[in-house]
């Protein structure tokens, strides 16, 4: 500032200058979040360097309904999100309180990416009447790691993807009334429930490709708690609890292509208990303990729908147990000990499919207890034509760039026919590098970061193109031979064991290994029905003449194992 009358001109003023959409940094600019968001605008980014954040402005933060990011200095790097942390462990004034407090209807466009928030006596996020997003943080050491709630009417929903929610006192993610959507997160170790749904709240729940395992009570409890539950793809595996170890749901529940392995329930369900509508559908239920009778315990007044599971090496053993005057549908799953395994109580009404098997699933390889210990397993189901092993991806990257291309296939080609241990390009470690090895190969070629690869077995499972015959292949590798969805978690993906030649029959409904008056007789009791009927063999939503023609295709076919 300039004024040539006076004695102190030039006057220098310090000004700070907000732009729409600016970036401010912690410490460097601000010594606190907090009066980071207070400077920043819509639109705006908050970033905060690596270190440990303490103290008044660095805790209770609040975004104050502003549509801005606040980030770590690379939320991709997991190194970088670990040395950045948000310590409430050293607040000492009795009081409990929260890392990051959203609650004035903050939208998607209000975003928190890649911090570590620990030690905070209550919760580690709160989320009271807003929908924010939470992204790439490590949640751990809290009393409950996030709550999730709001009282307006407003169909909302938060979203919480690949986080990591831990070693949390209590609960790892607790749910009011609210509609949440958990993706790809970890949830694990925390010392009571992994999610809790429970009490009086309310809203949709979806998880998708999430990890909820070691909890210390219940892996999953929606109790008491209208509004609806999807599960998909996901792996619910090492939680305990008193009454259902892995869910214990009273809540419209779906469950898809998922494990549930290794839960442990005091009393029933090892695997599930619920009090409300259900539907399983593809899914891998497997050695879960209970310390009374049964595997699932189903005490609803509404029933079950279970299609395409493999149920199978649970403790005791796989009892399911229906109760209530509902009907209960169990159609094309392999069950151990069959139609026996069923306990009907209270005038239930059951429907035993004609599909179903009572025959070793041949996993990869089964988990087992050690003690009171869960080792899992892999779930994978053994096929001649090739299935998925996770971990093959790195022996078909053989010098480690991340990508199976020319460089590999050359390593692969110097050890072409040679007979001996240890050798490179031996991709099904059986001592040799051959054709079958080069099919491994080509399968992964140029897919950078595949997780694992194909291998072939000596036997082929007999759930593999076993499941409902009018269910869609979904992402199953489109070949030849696969007429059918295979059961089990991973029927319908792209992880789906490979069908051999002539395993299956598309008219096979009765799953025998023939087509014959029998099936035709199921078919002729379906006809007209609608979706997903077993004799919509071509899966067009109705069961017609188009359906008819396909099954004298088959006509007193048989299967190679028949």
């Amino acid at each position: 500032m300039i004024d040539s009358n006076a004695a102190n001109s030039p006057y220098i003023i310090n000004v700070r200058l907000i732009v729409h959409g600016y970036i401010v940094n912690v410490p460097d600019e601000f010594d606190t979040i907090q009066q980071a968001i207070d400077a920043a605008s819509n639109g705006g980014t908050v970033i905060v360097g690596p270190g440990v954040y303490e103290g008044q402005g660095n805790y209770d933060i609040d975004f104050k309904g502003k549509a801005i990011t606040v980030r770590s200095a690379n939320p991709n790097d997991p190194n970088i999100i670990a040395l950045t942390v948000i310590d409430g462990s050293s607040i000492d004034d009795g009081q409990y309180h929260k890392g990051f407090y959203f609650h004035s209807n903050e939208d998607p466009n209000s975003m928190l990416l890649g911090l570590s928030i620990k030690g905070f006596w209550g919760n580690g996020i709160t989320i009271l009447q807003a929908r924010p997003v939470i992204r790439k943080c490590r949640i751990y050491d809290n009393e409950t790691g996030i709550f999730a709630s709001y009282s307006s009417s407003e169909n909302v929903e938060t979203l919480i993807s690949d986080c990591i929610i831990t070693q949390n006192k209590g609960i790892g993610i607790a749910v009011g009334n609210a509609d949440v959507k958990i993706d790809n997160c970890i949830i694990e170790n925390n010392a009571r429930t992994g999610i809790s749904a429970a009490g009086r709240a309310a809203g949709d729940l979806e998880l998708e490709n999430c990890s909820i395992s070691q909890n210390g009570y219940i892996g999953l409890d929606f109790r008491s708690h209208s509004g609806l539950v999807s599960i998909n793809k996901c792996s619910i595996i090492g939680n305990k609890g008193d009454n259902g170890g892995g869910i214990c749901s009273s809540r419209n529940l779906t469950v898809e292509n998922s494990v549930i392995a290794g839960n442990y329930s005091l009393y029933d369900g090892g695997a599930i208990v619920f009090y409300g509508p259900l539907t399983l559908k593809n899914c891998t239920i497997v050695g879960n303990y209970t310390e009374r009778d049964y595997v699932i315990s189903c005490n609803s007044w509404n029933g079950a729908n279970i299609e395409n599971c493999i149920i199978w090496g649970n403790y005791p053993d796989s009892t399911i147990r229906f109760r209530g005057y509902y009907n209960n549908y169990v159609n094309y799953c392999d069950i151990e000990g069959g139609i026996n395994s069923i306990v009907l109580d209270e005038s239930a009404i059951l429907n035993w499919g004609q599909g179903n098997i009572d025959t070793d699933p041949c996993f990869i390889g089964p988990g087992y207890w050690d003690g009171d210990i869960w080792v899992d397993g892999d779930y994978h189901l053994k096929s001649e034509a090739g299935r998925w092993d996770p971990n093959l991806y790195g022996r078909c990257d053989m010098n480690f760039d991340w990508i199976a291309n020319l460089a590999d296939f050359a390593l692969l080609a110097d050890s072409w026919q040679k007979q001996e241990p240890n050798l490179t390009g031996d991709l099904n470690n059986d001592n040799s590098v051959d054709e079958t090895d080069l099919e491994i190969f080509v399968d992964s070629y140029l897919t950078p970061g595949l997780p694992g690869g194909w291998v072939q077995d000596a036997v082929t499972s007999r759930c593999i193109d076993a499941g409902n015959p009018g269910c869609s292949l979904g992402t199953e590798r489109r070949q030849r031979d696969n007429m059918r969805i295979n059961m089990g978690a991973y029927g319908g993906t792209a992880y789906a064991s490979k069908t051999p030649a002539d395993w299956s029959l598309l008219a096979d409904l009765t799953n025998d290994g023939t087509v014959n008056f029998i099936d035709y007789a199921h078919l002729a009791d379906m006809f007209t029905l609608g979706e997903e009927q077993p004799g919509d063999f071509d899966r067009d939503g109705d069961v017609d003449f188009a359906d008819l023609g396909l099954l004298v295709q088959d006509w007193l076919q048989e299967t190679s194992w028949h």
